[in-house]
């Protein structure tokens, strides 16, 4: 079996699609281009993203930038910069005013004249962290069925255990907490993985979302979501088209690869389109904990360096450099600012329905493969 292995790091894009097809659709995202922004994120990749693919321990993938057409030549130079040296980065423009099928596999290049028989799409944005053996379990649990003739012709993946970092850093913290996570989803978007039998299941990890990464595969039982219900239609559909046969149906479609590969970071920095993430509660035994800023849950532990997170790389010198973004005040700034800006967009939206005009964003579902829309995974 040929496999040709793609991870996808967003930056910085505009996408009205990316934000509005499950529970999180209410938190709408700000300029990604404003100059502030952009060095937030070049700031969290250095720190996150960039030393997890570096430290991969099977390096056959290829790394895309997908970044906004309008992205600053600065910028630009910067991610250039700092991915020198590394095989196989590919950087991908996208442009908002044209957007791209990504929910399909054609604008990244596989080629039936290349022969891959299965393409595997992971996501990795520029804010997380994937263990250090995170594509090598991959490609060795698809190599392993594929050795067993038990390869289906798709298959999801991804992280059920999952340590988010709080990056709030305060004297007594000064690297910020850590925990178990908190937010809605039970499978991470870090490390969320589509494998697709190339060229019939032409469908990348773009076009799904990981809050449904469990149901995507589960025909057994009703889809939870009118996005569900399609993606697994489209499902079906190719593989008549494609005469594979008997699919698999069931929980069994989904692969946890952190049971083998460990848990991936997220950051959860005041900058995040889910800024109510950030837990208040006590610190325990903190004095004065609320006037430090956000704090840490019970469960929570202090970064204490690389043994916080002992299956991921993280440059440390970097988070030491770019500390004083995570200051609280900053934080509480970041947050401020993203309440704001969701005011605005509710009240524009209440006077666009006074106004009797159409409603502001369309249903919260992803489009279909093929109607020339933009997919992603928030």
């Amino acid at each position: 079996m040929t496999l040709e292995h793609f991870v996808i790091t967003r930056f910085c894009l505009r996408d009205r699609w990316l934000h509005r097809r499950t529970a999180l659709a209410p938190f709408r995202t700000m300029n990604p281009l404003a100059p502030r922004t952009v060095e937030l994120r070049l700031n969290l990749l250095e720190t996150t993203c960039l030393p997890g693919l570096r430290a991969q321990t099977n390096r056959d993938f290829t790394w895309v930038l997908l970044i906004d057409r309008a992205l600053g030549q600065e910028a630009r130079r910067r991610l250039r910069d700092m991915t020198r040296g590394m095989d196989r980065v590919r950087f991908v423009e996208h442009r908002a005013d044209a957007p791209q099928p990504l929910e399909r596999l054609g604008w990244l290049g596989p080629s039936p004249a290349g022969a891959p028989d299965y393409v595997l799409t992971t996501l990795n944005d520029d804010d997380d962290a994937l263990p250090r053996r995170w594509i090598e379990v991959l490609q060795s649990h698809a190599r392993g069925l594929a050795a067993q003739d038990r390869l289906p012709p798709f298959m999801l993946a991804g992280a059920r255990r999952i340590v988010q970092w709080d990056m709030v850093f305060t004297p007594d913290a000064p690297f910020g907490w850590a925990g178990p996570w908190r937010g809605l989803a039970s499978v991470a978007s870090c490390g969320f993985s589509l494998l697709c039998r190339w060229p019939a299941f032409d469908f990348s990890v773009l076009g799904l979302s990981h809050v449904y990464a469990q149901t995507y595969g589960d025909f057994l039982d009703p889809p939870p979501d009118e996005h569900v219900r399609l993606v697994r239609q489209w499902f079906l559909q190719a593989a008549r088209d494609a005469r594979v046969g008997r699919i698999p149906m069931g929980p069994d479609t989904f692969f946890d690869a952190s049971r083998d590969a460990g848990a991936v970071v997220m950051a959860n920095h005041g900058g995040n389109f889910q800024p109510w993430r950030l837990n208040r509660g006590p610190r325990p035994g903190a004095q004065g904990a609320g006037e430090a800023g956000p704090e840490a849950p019970a469960s929570a532990q202090r970064v204490q360096g690389a043994a916080t997170f002992p299956d991921v790389s993280i440059d440390w010198q970097a988070v030491r450099r770019h500390g004083r973004r995570f200051r609280p005040w900053r934080v509480r700034a970041r947050l401020l600012e993203h309440r704001l800006h969701e005011g605005r967009e509710a009240a524009a939206r209440r006077l666009r329905g006074l106004a009797g005009g159409v409603r502001s964003g369309p249903p919260c579902r992803a489009p279909v493969p093929g109607r020339g829309t933009t997919g992603g995974a928030t």
